[in-house]
């Protein structure tokens, strides 16, 4: 216990503040006079409604890529699988197609020409802007149809 002893009491205690830190005098003008706290917020906000953009993109990209792939083993892992009592041989050929379809899944997923924008800079400069302006122009196309009548004509015909 004595080289123990040695380490304790060598420093002075450090804590936590538990109090608020409230700006005060020029601090405080200046948060006010610059508006940081309003930045902070819109920025707080944007974030939000971004996230939720490039969240729905990547279900989208994702969804897209899964219904492209043609898995060569696939048939021949449901087979195997299927097998109840399965030896050594079969368990092992299990392991081996298990990673043969993720190699595959992985590989469609690298060979697509979104895939490296989709994690950088280059989604909200150029992916998105174009995404954006078709849902513009698919409005833009159904608003004209709202304004035609060509909706009732729609729905008569249903």
């Amino acid at each position: 216990m004595k080289k123990i002893d040695n380490f304790t009491g060598c420093y002075s205690l450090s804590r936590t503040l538990r109090f608020k830190l409230i700006p005060q005098g020029k601090t405080q003008e200046h948060i006010e006079l610059k508006r940081l706290l309003d930045e902070d917020e819109k920025r707080a906000e944007d974030y939000k409604k971004a996230k939720k953009i490039i969240d729905k993109y990547h279900i989208a990209f994702i969804d897209r890529i899964l219904h492209q792939i043609k898995l060569s083993e696939l048939q021949n892992y449901i087979e195997l699988d299927a097998v109840s009592n399965k030896d050594e041989k079969q368990k092992k050929d299990l392991l081996k197609i298990e990673e043969q379809l993720r190699k595959e899944i992985s590989n469609s997923f690298k060979k697509d020409e979104e895939y490296k924008k989709i994690f950088g800079k280059e989604i909200i400069e150029t992916i998105l802007p174009g995404r954006i302006e078709r849902i513009f122009i698919r409005m833009k196309k159904l608003d004209q149809v709202l304004h035609t009548g060509q909706l009732t004509i729609i729905f008569q015909n249903l």
